[in-house]
């Protein structure tokens, strides 16, 4: 029987064998998605069960397909695309027909739900959130009273006030003042998510505070990390700058009296600082210790990213005993083995390993070693402004050392949430210059490297978006599976033709590198953020429901 080949590679003659999962034999059948139109009316663009895209022409087609997942009988393959005919039918209601598996384990489960309140069940298994029943009544009630929030806020003041009363306690009393205003503060924060925000935080085990919540929304929806903690350092810079001139005024008034006072304090404050350093370690220790003991793994991962900080990490760790040294996952060090240490983002440069390539079709518009010098170069100096404020910690007679204290207290929450989301994805977001110009760059990648995974560089996807200068800003989903590329770029109106008649010539660049790629332009419907990337990361099972007791 015959077989077809290479139907990816639709823009050009370049005919050599790809994936065995596009290619296809003759009279064979396949399921697929309809997923948009081609060039003539009986072309079509379909996507396969496992997300790969193409163009195929439909023989003897009759108005339009419909929706959902559809059965198709290879024919052949004329002028760069499969010729198929379409097995009237929907294969995915058919399959429903049979057995619905979201009603089956409600019906196991003894729970009762809407048949509108399903979508929340498949978004529970796309978020990896198990489907117990706790979880599902959880994730049902959650959304219900965020719909009720947001259309009336008036839901939540009712809410709390049976809640207290239900607890047998005086709204009036201290207690009951105290529970009023955290699920206040709580319920105007929730007012503000989206459905898709509370699944990541749920996927997450984020806990829902007003305190949580705000810091998702700070460290990745609004700003980014690094102008956060740029702008920490300028600010604190600042402050140092205003006391020294104060101290200086100070000195000049006061004169030879100041020398003199000096001169005979010498030794008294030699005391005073070896003292302070005793004191301030001794309640770096006992803040750890506290941390330590809540037993959440974002604290204790934060402990040891401090700890790791400091010079002295043999004499920090010698006031652990051998159980809390074990929580940490760090032992005194012998001389052989100091410094062994790589820093997060330095793993993960050395695992991601790509073959090089051009991005755009002109070599000279994107210099991929100096993107790389800058993201190396910014990383590196948000660990020093971090170390720097950890050093400025230890001397307590240090002008700024209130001022930091009260800004990482304010910043503790967006630092702790940071540390959380890393544990399910690498997330970057840095400003980085393209031909003098700055532009704001975020990529996401799924790697799941609390788990211990590492990203496979020849099976990954990436979500990125770049702030341009003249076309707002661009999104590009990029999906690499061995030699294999597709690229669904996401932009404003107005660019959307223009890129897309551009799209040609690097596909033909792509191409001979050994590429096989399809790209897609289209509308960009929503702002690009980590809670509207995920649907991007799920592995595109259409046809059954994975289900997780």
């Amino acid at each position: 029987m015959p077989g077809i080949s290479n139907i990816n590679n639709i823009y050009n003659t370049n005919t050599k064998k790809i994936s065995s999962k596009l290619s296809f034999d003759v009279d064979e059948v396949f399921a697929a998605r309809v997923i948009g139109e081609g060039e003539s009316p009986e072309e079509v663009i379909l996507k396969l069960i496992d997300g790969w895209q193409f163009k195929a022409s439909i023989e003897d087609l009759k108005g339009n397909l419909p929706n959902g997942l559809l059965n198709f009988k290879v024919l052949g393959f004329e002028e760069g695309k499969l010729i198929l005919k379409f097995l009237e039918g929907n294969l995915v209601e058919g399959q429903q027909k049979e057995q619905n598996p979201i009603e089956e384990l409600l019906l196991k489960e003894n729970i009762k739900l809407n048949k509108e309140d399903y979508v929340l069940l498949e978004k529970m298994i796309k978020h990896n959130i198990p489907l117990t029943k706790d979880n599902i009544l959880k994730v049902v009630n959650l959304s219900n009273f965020m719909g009720k929030l947001k259309n009336n806020p008036q839901e939540g003041d009712s809410f709390i006030q049976n809640y207290i009363k239900g607890k047998g306690i005086d709204l009036q009393s201290a207690k009951g003042q105290e529970i009023n205003n955290v699920l206040k503060g709580l319920f105007n924060e929730l007012q503000t998510l989206t459905e898709e925000d509370l699944f990541i935080l749920l996927e997450n085990n984020v806990e829902l505070t007003e305190e949580n919540v705000k810091a998702f929304k700070e460290v990745f929806k609004e700003s980014s990390v690094y102008n956060k903690v740029n702008n920490i350092d300028k600010e604190l810079n600042k402050s140092s700058i205003d006391n020294k001139q104060i101290i200086t005024e100070k000195n000049t008034s006061n004169g030879d009296t100041l020398v003199k006072e000096n001169l005979q304090s010498t030794e008294m404050e030699s005391a005073i600082n070896n003292k302070s350093e005793n004191v301030v370690k001794n309640e770096l220790i006992s803040t750890f210790k506290t941390l330590m003991a809540t037993g959440k793994e974002e604290n204790i991962s934060i402990v040891r990213d401090l700890i790791l900080e400091e010079k002295d990490i043999n004499g920090i760790l010698k006031n652990f005993t051998k159980e809390e040294q074990e929580m940490l996952g760090l032992k005194p060090k012998t001389e052989d083995t100091e410094g062994a240490e790589q820093s997060l983002t330095a793993e993960t440069t050395k695992n991601i390993k790509t073959k090089p390539m051009e991005v755009l079709a002109n070599k000279g518009q994107v210099d991929s070693s100096s993107i790389k010098e800058q993201i190396n170069s910014k990383t590196n100096e948000i660990k020093d402004i971090v170390k720097n404020l950890i050093d400025t910690l230890k001397d307590t007679n240090n002008s700024s050392y209130d001022k930091i204290i009260g800004t990482l207290k304010n910043n503790i929450n967006n630092f702790k949430m940071f540390n959380t989301i890393s544990n399910e994805y690498y997330y970057l977001d840095l400003p980085l210059n393209f031909k003098e110009n700055e532009c704001d760059c975020k990529i996401i990648i799924k790697d799941e490297r609390g788990k211990g995974k590492k990203i496979d560089s020849s099976n990954v996807k990436i979500a990125t978006s770049i702030s341009t200068a003249n076309m707002d800003i661009v999104d590009a989903y990029i999906t690499l599976k061995n030699s294999n590329m597709e690229i669904n770029i996401k932009t404003i109106k107005e660019w959307v033709n223009l890129l897309d008649k551009g799209k040609n010539k690097l596909i033909e660049d792509m191409s001979s590198m050994g590429y096989n790629i399809f790209i897609k332009v289209e509308e960009k419907a929503e702002i690009f953020n980590i809670s509207n990337c995920r649907e991007f990361f799920n592995d595109n099972n259409l046809n059954a429901i994975d289900i997780k007791a």
